[in-house]
């Protein structure tokens, strides 16, 4: 009668446990966080730091091209832009560098009007719209004529 008495007991801990555990499974699951991360004021502090540019896809007479692949150099995706908050900047030529003499790292410019953005770099300016910065990660799209062609990008670029 002991042995059975101590069974059921053993059970009802056993159940109550259980019970305890899925009440807590199902609420740390309900506790999920968001994955999006939240934006940023686009602002010249805010954006102040050193990018480098990771992806910039661009269309052109209606075909779309992987700039940042088919365009840019392998010594050009490893490049650095620092922007400053006085709105001075430097293109930097880093990693592999493209110019055995280190000349293609330059002191130079950036601008910022609203979202307009402006920052000037080596093989292209990014010239358009803040479409997302979340403090770590730039996303810019802009359009151009290029070569009497009408031509328009994504960029992102990530913060170092």
């Amino acid at each position: 009668m002991i042995l059975l008495t101590k069974i059921q007991q053993m059970k009802k801990t056993s159940i109550r446990l259980l019970l305890m555990f899925a009440v807590s499974a199902i609420l740390l699951g309900a506790c999920k966080k968001d994955k999006d991360a939240e934006p940023v004021a686009v602002t010249k502090e805010n954006l102040a730091g050193k990018y480098k540019a990771t992806e910039i896809k661009g269309k052109a007479a209606g075909v779309d091209y992987d700039v940042y692949n088919e365009v840019f150099e392998a010594c050009e995706r490893d490049d650095i832009y620092t922007l400053n908050a006085d709105f001075t900047a430097k293109y930097e030529d880093a990693g592999t560098k493209c110019d055995a003499n280190g000349s293609s790292s330059y002191d130079t410019e950036w601008e910022l009007d609203g979202n307009n953005i402006v920052i000037r770099g080596n093989s292209m300016d990014y010239i358009g719209v803040v479409k997302s910065f979340d403090g770590t990660t730039l996303v810019i799209e802009g359009s151009a004529d290029f070569m009497g062609m009408s031509t328009s990008f994504r960029a992102v670029l990530k913060k170092q």
